[in-house]
């Protein structure tokens, strides 16, 4: 499978098309036994999938000034958008809380929580950190491509499975003893094999292959039920949740390699697959939407049909994410003129 870093691929955008819209309805599901089960089969893959598919067009720096170039680029397309988020977010809480907190309090309480960047709540010991919401991944997402393409330039490939192997291993310990390290490294380092994974083996997987399908098929249902019946829980990366580790992983990783076998078929169907393409293509703007839209939480909480307000939730999702799209555009052109 050949995979060029600055073209677009079809079956890639359709992965990512589907996948954010089941992590909004993932979201959006999670009161009845049945929806509990859908929300965990989701939640067994939905976060990794887009960690091996920017794996997938990941491209290494040559030299320490291609390093320094495309850092700045990642922290440009990653960073800055996630901080301009966080700051709102910070503000509406602030508003929201305005008569109840401490303004020193308040202002550190974010602070540190920028600092850890966690996807949720969690104590170490009396010191209390708080998420940054769905903002983590885009941290997570941009400290990982950074230590890979760092050790990358630095070690022999050889050394570097020995590097993220290790991290891999101290990352999954670190949160079994109950702690946290800034920047989320401790979940950095459990999701860097998820990148490394779509850069050296999905390409050379033969995903339309039927036997591999069902092979992976197999091993993602077969794990996921084994991980479900002895721990009673799922993969949830956000709340440092790793049942069976390493198995969640093996679960992940299978059950990801499936739907993008299942997307590769997909785009052969232009009727059933350009919505997904197209929505794929303008993934992170629905992300930065969705880390906004509880906000909005009144327009869909009308129903007591988990799924109907999931629908609904995805469309005023997709709304959004058009606004915020167009917002910038005009911001960007207007900035030019100037």
């Amino acid at each position: 499978m050949d995979v060029k870093a600055n073209k677009r691929i079809e079956w890639i955008d359709c992965a990512k098309g589907l996948g954010i819209l089941l992590v909004i309805f993932a979201h959006s599901i999670h009161i009845t036994p049945a929806q509990v089960l859908t929300r965990g089969i989701i939640f067994s893959f939905h976060m990794p999938l887009f960690f091996i598919l920017y794996g997938m067009t990941f491209k290494f720096s040559d030299n320490y000034d291609s390093f320094k170039s495309n850092l700045y680029k990642r922290f440009r397309h990653l960073i800055i958008p996630a901080l301009v988020c966080y700051l709102i977010i910070t503000f509406v809480d602030l508003l929201y809380n305005l008569d109840t907190l401490v303004l020193s309090d308040f202002i550190v309480n974010h602070l540190i929580a920028l600092l850890f960047c966690p996807g949720a709540d969690y104590d170490i010991g009396l010191f209390h950190i708080s998420s940054v919401s769905m903002l983590w991944f885009i941290f997570v997402l941009f400290y990982a491509s950074v230590i890979i393409d760092y050790l990358h330039l630095k070690f022999q490939k050889q050394t570097n499975v020995l590097i993220c192997s290790f991290l891999f291993v101290f990352g999954f310990f670190t949160i079994k003893a109950g702690f946290g390290l800034p920047m989320s490294l401790e979940v950095v380092f459990l999701i860097i094999p998820f990148i490394l994974f779509g850069k050296y083996i999905l390409p050379k997987l033969k995903i339309t292959d039927l036997r591999v399908i069902i092979g992976f098929l197999i091993i993602w249902i077969l794990s996921f039920i084994v991980i479900v019946y002895f721990t009673g829980t799922y993969l949830e990366i956000a709340g440092r949740r790793y049942p069976l580790f390493p198995v969640c992983h093996i679960t992940a990783i299978a059950g990801t390699v499936f739907v993008c076998s299942l997307c590769c078929y997909f785009t052969k169907l232009k009727i059933i697959s350009k919505p997904f393409v197209v929505i794929g293509r303008y993934t992170l703007y629905i992300f930065i939407a969705h880390t906004f839209d509880y906000m909005f939480f009144f327009v869909w909480s009308f129903t007591d049909n988990n799924f109907l307000a999931a629908a609904v939730r995805i469309i005023f999702d997709l709304i959004l994410a058009f606004i915020i799209y167009k917002s910038r555009q005009i911001l960007m052109s207007a900035l030019k003129k100037n």
